[in-house]
Protein backbone atom coordinates (compact mmCIF):
# COMPACT_ATOMS: atom_id res chain seq x y z
CA UNK A 1 0.00 0.00 0.00
CA UNK A 2 2.53 2.52 1.18
CA UNK A 3 4.78 1.58 -2.33
CA UNK A 4 1.86 2.48 -4.70
CA UNK A 5 1.51 5.43 -2.64
CA UNK A 6 5.15 6.75 -3.03
CA UNK A 7 4.43 5.98 -6.58
CA UNK A 8 1.46 8.06 -6.67
CA UNK A 9 3.63 10.90 -4.78
CA UNK A 10 6.36 10.92 -7.03
CA UNK A 11 5.03 13.89 -9.10
CA UNK A 12 5.08 16.55 -6.76
CA UNK A 13 7.68 17.99 -4.93
CA UNK A 14 9.76 16.34 -1.98
CA UNK A 15 8.62 18.32 0.45
CA UNK A 16 4.95 18.25 -0.51
CA UNK A 17 5.55 13.90 -0.67
CA UNK A 18 7.06 14.22 2.97
CA UNK A 19 3.96 16.26 4.04
CA UNK A 20 1.17 14.23 3.08
CA UNK A 21 3.15 11.01 3.44
CA UNK A 22 3.30 12.14 7.45
CA UNK A 23 -0.79 12.64 7.27
CA UNK A 24 -1.45 9.08 7.08
CA UNK A 25 -2.50 6.83 9.68
CA UNK A 26 -0.02 3.88 9.02
CA UNK A 27 3.39 6.27 7.89
CA UNK A 28 3.43 9.30 10.21
CA UNK A 29 6.66 11.05 10.54
CA UNK A 30 8.06 7.63 11.24
CA UNK A 31 8.14 7.14 7.47
CA UNK A 32 8.02 10.26 6.20
CA UNK A 33 10.85 11.58 8.06
CA UNK A 34 13.16 9.15 6.81
CA UNK A 35 11.94 8.91 3.32
CA UNK A 36 12.04 12.91 3.04
CA UNK A 37 16.04 12.43 3.79
CA UNK A 38 16.08 9.39 1.38
CA UNK A 39 14.27 12.42 -1.57
CA UNK A 40 16.93 14.66 -1.18
CA UNK A 41 16.04 16.84 1.82
CA UNK A 42 17.76 17.83 4.07
CA UNK A 43 17.53 16.96 7.59
CA UNK A 44 15.80 19.75 9.05
CA UNK A 45 13.42 20.63 6.40
CA UNK A 46 12.39 16.89 5.96
CA UNK A 47 12.03 16.83 10.11
CA UNK A 48 9.90 20.05 10.44
CA UNK A 49 7.92 19.12 7.05
CA UNK A 50 7.13 15.58 8.67
CA UNK A 51 5.86 17.10 12.24
CA UNK A 52 3.76 19.95 9.70
CA UNK A 53 1.79 16.65 8.31
CA UNK A 54 1.42 14.77 11.13
CA UNK A 55 -0.10 17.47 13.43
CA UNK A 56 -2.60 18.47 10.27
CA UNK A 57 -5.19 15.95 11.12
CA UNK A 58 -4.79 15.53 14.86
CA UNK A 59 -7.84 18.97 14.75
CA UNK A 60 -9.75 17.41 12.83
CA UNK A 61 -9.90 14.27 14.35
CA UNK A 62 -11.10 14.64 17.44
CA UNK A 63 -13.31 16.58 17.01
CA UNK A 64 -15.49 14.53 14.26
CA UNK A 65 -13.77 10.55 15.58
CA UNK A 66 -16.67 9.81 18.79
CA UNK A 67 -19.51 11.24 16.18
CA UNK A 68 -18.11 9.31 13.07
CA UNK A 69 -17.96 6.22 15.00
CA UNK A 70 -21.13 6.61 16.37
CA UNK A 71 -22.32 7.21 12.94
CA UNK A 72 -20.38 4.07 11.21
CA UNK A 73 -21.48 1.37 14.31
CA UNK A 74 -25.00 2.33 13.48
CA UNK A 75 -24.33 0.39 9.83
CA UNK A 76 -24.35 -3.68 10.71
CA UNK A 77 -21.54 -3.92 8.01
CA UNK A 78 -19.76 -1.70 9.81
CA UNK A 79 -19.96 -2.32 13.27
CA UNK A 80 -17.67 -5.30 13.55
CA UNK A 81 -14.80 -3.46 12.04
CA UNK A 82 -15.25 -0.50 14.28
CA UNK A 83 -15.42 -3.22 17.29
CA UNK A 84 -11.97 -5.09 15.65
CA UNK A 85 -10.50 -1.66 15.92
CA UNK A 86 -11.97 -0.60 19.46
CA UNK A 87 -10.62 -4.47 20.41
CA UNK A 88 -7.26 -3.85 19.44
CA UNK A 89 -6.52 -0.82 21.07
CA UNK A 90 -7.67 -1.94 24.55
CA UNK A 91 -4.26 -2.46 25.17
CA UNK A 92 -3.66 1.13 24.65
CA UNK A 93 -6.65 2.00 26.14
CA UNK A 94 -6.06 0.70 29.25
CA UNK A 95 -2.74 2.42 29.63
CA UNK A 96 -5.18 5.86 29.45
CA UNK A 97 -7.00 4.75 31.55
CA UNK A 98 -4.76 3.94 34.27
CA UNK A 99 -2.13 7.08 33.60
CA UNK A 100 -5.03 9.24 32.51
CA UNK A 101 -3.83 11.72 29.61
CA UNK A 102 -0.65 11.99 30.70
CA UNK A 103 -1.03 7.76 29.79
CA UNK A 104 -2.49 9.59 26.25
CA UNK A 105 0.76 11.18 25.69
CA UNK A 106 2.99 8.26 26.61
CA UNK A 107 1.08 6.24 23.78
CA UNK A 108 1.64 8.98 20.79
CA UNK A 109 5.62 9.54 22.72
CA UNK A 110 6.26 5.85 21.37
CA UNK A 111 7.78 5.64 18.04
CA UNK A 112 6.53 2.31 17.04
CA UNK A 113 3.76 0.82 14.97
CA UNK A 114 0.46 0.92 15.82
CA UNK A 115 1.19 4.45 18.10
CA UNK A 116 1.54 7.82 17.23
CA UNK A 117 -1.56 10.86 16.83
CA UNK A 118 -4.15 8.51 14.88
CA UNK A 119 -3.88 6.24 17.48
CA UNK A 120 -4.17 8.93 20.45
CA UNK A 121 -7.07 10.54 18.68
CA UNK A 122 -8.98 7.10 18.68
CA UNK A 123 -7.80 6.25 22.36
CA UNK A 124 -9.10 9.61 23.09
CA UNK A 125 -12.73 9.18 21.07
CA UNK A 126 -12.84 5.96 22.35
CA UNK A 127 -12.58 7.23 26.15
CA UNK A 128 -14.51 10.37 25.96
CA UNK A 129 -11.32 12.63 26.73
CA UNK A 130 -12.30 15.97 26.34
CA UNK A 131 -10.91 18.10 23.54
CA UNK A 132 -8.54 20.44 25.38
CA UNK A 133 -6.63 17.74 27.61
CA UNK A 134 -6.46 15.47 24.30
CA UNK A 135 -5.10 17.61 22.11
CA UNK A 136 -2.39 18.89 24.75
CA UNK A 137 -0.98 15.30 25.66
CA UNK A 138 -1.31 13.67 21.61
CA UNK A 139 0.78 17.59 20.85
CA UNK A 140 3.01 16.55 23.31
CA UNK A 141 3.48 13.25 22.58
CA UNK A 142 4.02 13.95 18.83
CA UNK A 143 6.60 16.38 19.99
CA UNK A 144 8.15 13.81 22.15
CA UNK A 145 8.01 11.14 19.32
CA UNK A 146 9.18 13.47 16.72
CA UNK A 147 12.61 14.21 19.01
CA UNK A 148 12.67 10.55 19.49
CA UNK A 149 13.02 10.24 15.82
CA UNK A 150 15.18 13.14 14.96
CA UNK A 151 18.15 11.52 17.55
CA UNK A 152 17.22 8.00 15.99
CA UNK A 153 17.73 9.00 12.44
CA UNK A 154 20.82 11.36 13.27
CA UNK A 155 23.00 8.40 15.41
CA UNK A 156 22.43 5.88 12.50
CA UNK A 157 23.36 8.44 9.68
CA UNK A 158 26.51 9.21 12.21
CA UNK A 159 27.55 5.67 12.61
CA UNK A 160 27.02 5.24 8.43
CA UNK A 161 29.71 7.91 7.96
CA UNK A 162 32.12 5.69 10.12
CA UNK A 163 34.55 3.15 8.05
CA UNK A 164 32.49 0.11 8.78
CA UNK A 165 29.37 2.07 9.44
CA UNK A 166 26.93 0.97 7.28
CA UNK A 167 27.57 -2.77 8.38
CA UNK A 168 27.23 -1.49 12.36
CA UNK A 169 23.63 -0.09 11.24
CA UNK A 170 22.51 -3.06 9.02
CA UNK A 171 23.77 -5.54 11.66
CA UNK A 172 21.25 -2.98 14.38
CA UNK A 173 18.72 -2.91 11.83
CA UNK A 174 18.78 -6.85 11.27
CA UNK A 175 19.19 -7.17 15.38
CA UNK A 176 15.92 -4.76 15.94
CA UNK A 177 13.87 -6.48 13.49
CA UNK A 178 14.54 -9.61 14.81
CA UNK A 179 13.78 -8.68 18.09
CA UNK A 180 10.67 -7.27 17.47
CA UNK A 181 9.10 -9.75 15.40
CA UNK A 182 10.15 -12.97 18.36
CA UNK A 183 8.66 -9.74 20.80
CA UNK A 184 5.26 -10.22 18.17
CA UNK A 185 5.48 -13.86 17.58
CA UNK A 186 5.27 -14.26 21.88
CA UNK A 187 2.12 -12.39 21.95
Amino acid sequence: MIDGLIALLSGIPPVWRVFFLSMLPVAEMRVAFPLGLLWGLDMWTAFCWSIMGNFVPVIPLLLSLSWLMRRLGSFPFLAAPLNRLAVKNERNKDMVRRYGVVGLGVLVAIPLPGTGVWSGCLVAALLNIPFAPALLAITGGGLIAAAMILLAVSGVLAVAELQYGKWIAGTLLAAAIIIFLLRRRKK
